[in-house]
């Protein structure tokens, strides 16, 4: 008389996998309380932060421009902030920061605003 298994064919890799969790469970628990006693290292001693000194100048039209120069950096960074707000609206003529920050996306009476998109796009490539 042959006899055939009663468990169904996708339960045994189950039974397994179990089978595997449950014998490697003591290992696991010891491992997790020798890290409980095990003590922190030591905190590392922070770094000094050296920045490059900055350069300030105000253009003729008021735009503030810094300047940082790292000897031996092959890198150039533009970055272009616009302060926009009423927080930043001179006080005897409020909303011009306001009026400033939507319609800088407008362009200039000679160039569009595509067209000075397209400029500051080719200096960062």
């Amino acid at each position: 008389m042959t006899r055939t298994s009663r468990i169904r064919p996708g339960l045994a890799p189950c039974l397994f996998a179990l089978a595997v969790v449950a014998a490697a469970s003591p290992a696991l628990a010891g491992a997790q309380e020798r890290f409980r006693r095990t003590p922190p290292l030591p905190a590392a001693q922070p770094q000094e932060l050296k920045l490059p000194p900055l350069e300030r100048i105000t253009l003729p039209n008021g735009l503030s421009v810094a300047t940082a120069f790292r000897p031996g950096s092959p890198l150039v960074t533009l970055q272009l902030v616009i302060r926009a707000g009423e927080a930043d609206s001179p006080p005897d003529r409020p909303g011009v920061a306001a009026l400033t920050a939507r319609m800088i996306g407008k362009g200039t009476k000679l160039l569009s605003a595509s067209a000075i998109d397209g400029m500051v796009e080719s200096m960062g490539a």
